[in-house]
């Protein structure tokens, strides 16, 4: 579900709560927080998700298990600890300059008007 928002909806979202989606890398690019299912080896029948190949550490994101769902949002919105963490990992992520400037603008530009137009869009 979450890979159906849109990118300029990010934006306006305080938090990102997954359990293992890649949308948490471009979510880094918000500067909020994230918060991962704490998934432990045979937790899940049908997934084992393997974090160790994640880039970075536990620095960057908020583990939650669904008892201390409510507990970690509010840490995570009230007293942000992995603010530098996720700063770190995304200038590792998306190093700046290595990105055509033109480029960049020119997408921004074209989300900030698709998003003025309507909150969702499609690119055809």
């Amino acid at each position: 579900m979450l890979n159906k928002i849109p990118h300029c909806l990010q934006w306006s979202i305080d938090a990102l709560i997954t359990d293992y989606s890649s949308i948490m890398f471009d979510f880094l690019l918000t500067g909020k927080p994230v918060l991962t299912l704490d998934i432990r080896h045979g937790d899940h029948q049908l997934f084992e998700p393997d974090y160790s190949l994640l880039p970075g550490d536990e620095d960057f994101r908020y583990l939650f298990t669904l008892d201390n769902l409510g507990e970690i949002l509010s840490a995570a919105l009230n007293a942000d600890t992995k603010q530098a963490g996720r700063q770190a990992l995304a200038g590792r992520l998306f190093p700046e300059g290595e990105a055509s400037p033109a480029l960049h603008d020119k997408i921004l530009k074209i989300l900030d008007e698709k998003c003025r137009e309507s909150s969702t869009f499609a690119v055809e």
